[in-house]
């Protein structure tokens, strides 16, 4: 059991590396144009299917999570570039977390991962509320917070089981 916990903390923390590598930008021979990289009158004036259109492709996975964001940053403060309005519109890294803490309780050390899953998907949320145009994440706070009360749940069910 002893060598199993910083097993656990090392997967969790490149599980969240994994999550932070995966929307860096590949090297292309040539580099293709970006949404973040259009005049901000383009994006606030085109819809989804005519930014897929100025740019001759379909949005991406991070353009498509981005955009609503992206939208709203540039309504309230008109002196933006796009660019800098994505980097408002960021994931919580608590939320994310939660998340993945959430989902290990439920293998592995339910009480004690369960109850940090359902603290850093609190503290998420409290941030998100606090700053929702400069952070995202609220789903995976909220199924953070839940799968770590099923994890503590279950560990006190196995348990009780047990006896």
């Amino acid at each position: 059991m002893k060598k199993s916990i910083p097993f656990l903390f090392t997967l969790f923390f490149l599980l969240i590396n994994a999550y932070t590598t995966i929307g860096s930008p590949v090297p292309y021979a040539v580099q293709q144009e970006s949404l973040f990289d259009l005049e901000r009158t383009e994006v606030l004036d085109l819809d989804k299917k005519g930014l897929e259109q100025r740019l001759n492709r379909k949005l991406t996975f991070k353009e498509k999570v981005a955009l609503p964001f992206v939208k709203r940053k540039l309504k309230k403060y008109p002196k933006l570039s796009t660019a800098e309005a994505t980097e408002y519109a960021k994931l919580n890294g608590l939320a994310l977390a939660s998340f993945i803490v959430g989902l290990v309780s439920l293998l592995f050390a339910g009480i004690i991962l369960g109850i940090c899953a359902i603290v850093f998907g609190g503290i998420a949320l409290n941030k998100i509320e606090k700053f929702p145009d400069e952070f995202r994440g609220r789903g995976f706070a909220a199924a953070g917070m839940i799968l770590g009360g099923v994890g503590v749940i279950g560990a006190l069910i196995f348990i009780l089981r047990m006896m």
